[in-house]
C-alpha cells in the first residue's frame, strides 16, 4: 500500500452558532477596528490639530542660537505640521558655525 486516504464524518446533532460569529463580527467592529485604525498615520493626520510656525521664527531660533556659545548640547523639538525642506534648510544653516 503507497496511499491512503481515511475521510470520516460523524452525525449531525447539533446546529451551527451563527449567532456566535455575528456578534464575533460586532465585536470586532466596535472594539478592535478602532484601535488599528488610531495607529494609522491617515487618522492620526486627519484628528489631530494643525500647527504651524512661521518661516521667520526658524530665523529668529537660529538668531538666538549663534549667540549661545556656551550651549554643546542642544535638543530640539519642532511641533510644525508645514515643516518641510526649506524650514529645515533655515535651521541648519542657523546650526553653522555654532558650537553645537
Amino acid at each position: 500500500m503507497i496511499q491512503a486516504n481515511i475521510e470520516v464524518c460523524g452525525e449531525l446533532i447539533g446546529e451551527g452558532r451563527s449567532w456566535f460569529i455575528a456578534l464575533w463580527m460586532i465585536l470586532v467592529i466596535v472594539l478592535i477596528l478602532p484601535v488599528i485604525v488610531m495607529y494609522c498615520v491617515c487618522w492620526k493626520k486627519f484628528v489631530s490639530p494643525m500647527i504651524e510656525l512661521d518661516v521667520e521664527f526658524y530665523r529668529t531660533l537660529g538668531a538666538f542660537l549663534r549667540k549661545q556659545k556656551e550651549v554643546k548640547v542642544l535638543n530640539v523639538t519642532v511641533v510644525d505640521n508645514a515643516f518641510g525642506a526649506e524650514k529645515a534648510k533655515i535651521l541648519q544653516e542657523s546650526l553653522v558655525g555654532t558650537s553645537l
